[in-house]
């Protein structure tokens, strides 16, 4: 388990996931940089995958109304949205944003090591 140096915990701690008043969070462990950064690099350097979920295809948690007339609405579902779910089930929740391609979120997982055994 690799220790955070940001907050002394184990990288990407699910408890830190607090989100905003609009819905969005982004990880304290996520590296630092602009909006002209590419973070997956330095994400897969701390050992992690990562993934992107789009919630425009997550009619559960976003239906056609709600992604057409925005709002409130829409950021209380940004909020309640779980992104770490079917085939994402077990991924650690790095972000959760509105971009603009709608509600998007980077999941993150630890790179199995090579030839790791459990036992």
């Amino acid at each position: 388990m690799i220790i955070s140096t940001k907050t002394s915990l184990p990288l990407y701690d699910q408890t830190l996931v607090v989100r905003s008043e609009e819905g969005m969070f982004w990880h304290a462990d996520l590296p630092d940089g602009d909006e002209d950064t590419n973070l997956w690099p330095l994400v897969e350097a701390q050992g992690f995958e990562v993934a992107v979920v789009h919630g425009e295809y997550d009619e559960d948690a976003f239906p056609d109304e709600v992604m057409s007339e925005g709002g409130d609405e829409y950021f209380a579902a940004l909020g309640a949205w779980n992104p770490a779910k079917g085939e994402h089930e077990g991924w650690l929740i790095a972000a959760v944003f509105d971009s603009e391609d709608g509600p998007a979120a980077w999941l993150v997982r630890p790179v199995a090591a090579e030839g790791a055994t459990n036992g």
